[in-house]
């Protein structure tokens, strides 16, 4: 996977250059409300364009099925070359088709949030929600190359930047604390740094990729609970905000540090009448657990991740977790 990042690049004629030098069969699939990059990236080539609603109660495996049926009616086989154009939810169906499609095909992506910049179009986790929960059914499979145009983001909506920027927040509290200082240009070269070398050295995610989870398990199952009303950017701020709380409550997070991390994730608030039980029943679903049992990332100190014995995410009580939702919630 290669990762381009160009202010001005879907316009520059870059992307259009690299595909035809790829002498494949091409097809767009595009978040409806981006289809004027989807005609830019075209740059008159003829490509056909398949649009979804980028809703995550329609990351479903029947919208998988409806775009892989419409590919098959135009007779796209495994000579195809698949473009991605929209933010995580569209990255994440395009693919999982692309790792699916004739056994697999080659595919792009153009993440046009700043979510889909920093973390879902880098890795190559792919998948889609069920009843169940959150990203249950998917692959790994890597796209040939990921095109970062940090130009669309003058027009990405308030409330997707907030679920980008809490991406970003993980960073910081992860890894580099830097991150939380610099320009938004420079912030998001440096979080695709980070993906991108935690990527290389755990492709799998069997071992340090799980770090990537910071405050994803509560997130998750907030986001699952609410029947996806809740943004995915609030969950994860509320994510990080418990899991730091168990850090402290556990003794590996100082209180200093813990005062320091509530000061920089918003305030709480009240999750649209969800309930301690709602989490923990959506809790039980989680593909992150371990026989049976929550499993978190925790923090040792802001930029230090809790490891221990080669372990990046760590067995708790449920009873610590209602604790903490307790303390949280209110």
């Amino acid at each position: 996977m290669k990762v381009v990042v160009q202010k001005g690049l879907i316009r520059s004629g870059k992307i259009k250059t690299i595909c035809e030098g790829l002498k494949k069969r091409i097809l767009i699939i595009a978040d409806d409300k981006v289809l004027s990059y989807a005609h830019l990236v075209t740059q008159e080539m003829n490509i056909p364009i398949l649009t979804l609603k980028a809703q995550e109660r329609l990351k479903t495996r029947k919208t998988k099925e409806k775009l892989e049926n419409a590919m098959l009616t135009l007779r796209y086989d495994k000579e195809t070359l698949l473009i991605g154009i929209g933010g995580g939810i569209t990255t994440d169906i395009c693919g999982f088709i692309a790792a699916t499609y004739y056994r697999g095909i080659d595919f792009m992506l153009v993440p046009t949030t700043l979510l889909a910049m920093i973390d879902s179009a880098i890795g190559g986790k792919n998948g889609v929600n069920t009843l169940f929960g959150k990203n249950l059914i998917g692959t790994f499979y890597q796209p040939l190359y990921v095109f970062v145009d940090q130009e669309v983001l003058v027009t990405l909506p308030e409330k997707e930047k907030q679920n980008g920027m809490a991406e970003m927040m993980k960073y910081g509290l992860l890894f580099d604390e830097d991150i939380l200082k610099m320009s938004l240009e420079k912030a998001i070269k440096r979080a695709i740094e980070i993906k991108m070398k935690i990527v290389e050295e755990d492709f799998r995610d069997v071992g340090k990729r799980q770090l990537l989870n910071f405050g994803h398990t509560i997130g998750h199952a907030v986001e699952k609970a609410s029947n996806y009303k809740i943004s995915h950017g609030q969950a994860i701020y509320f994510g990080m905000l418990v899991e730091s709380f168990i850090s402290y409550k556990l003794k590996f997070l100082s209180k200093t540090d813990f005062l320091k991390i509530t000061a920089l994730l918003p305030k709480k608030n009240k999750l649209r009448k969800i309930t301690k039980e709602n989490i923990l029943e959506a809790l039980k679903y989680d593909k992150k657990r371990k026989n049976n049992k929550v499993h978190c990332v925790l923090l040792k100190k802001i930029a230090k991740p809790l490891v221990v014995n080669a372990q990046y995410s760590h067995e708790i009580d449920e009873k610590i977790v209602q604790s903490a939702l307790d303390e949280m919630l209110v």
